[in-house]
């Protein structure tokens, strides 16, 4: 695993021990190959703590990760945010931070299980009279 740029406590906390826990790695790897400065890597590692203690905090299920999640954390609890320790409180950098992590191959396998059994109501099957 690639190492964590030095976050203060709370947020390595939430990020080693919450709900995104094991897509850290790939996450980090994905910052690793874009060549991100480590200050950048820091404040995208952040924003991605802060929401993993917010999905701790609404009991949202990795499974219902998606954009309107991200976008939920953005425009409903960012602006009210009470959250301790220094988090990321600007919506436009913890975008620019969760995008990426939304893309990453582990998380989008967990995302696309939701709708394996999903059965679209306007399929119909051919008619074998056919």
């Amino acid at each position: 695993m690639s190492k964590i740029p030095s976050l203060h406590p709370v947020l390595q906390g939430w990020l080693l021990n919450g709900p995104l826990a094991a897509y850290v790695p790939a996450y980090l790897e994905r910052l690793e190959r874009g060549r991100y400065a480590l200050s950048t890597s820091r404040r995208c590692l952040n924003a991605v703590a802060h929401f993993a203690h917010w999905m701790s905090l609404s009991r949202l299920p990795m499974a219902r990760i998606d954009e309107s999640r991200v976008d939920q954390f953005l425009q409903e609890h960012l602006p009210h945010c009470g959250c301790r320790g220094p988090v990321m409180r600007h919506p436009r950098e913890a975008h620019a931070a969760l995008m990426p992590l939304l893309a990453t191959p582990e998380l989008l396998q967990v995302v696309s299980r939701r709708f394996e059994h999903f059965v679209d109501p306007y399929e119909t099957e051919e008619d074998d009279d056919g």
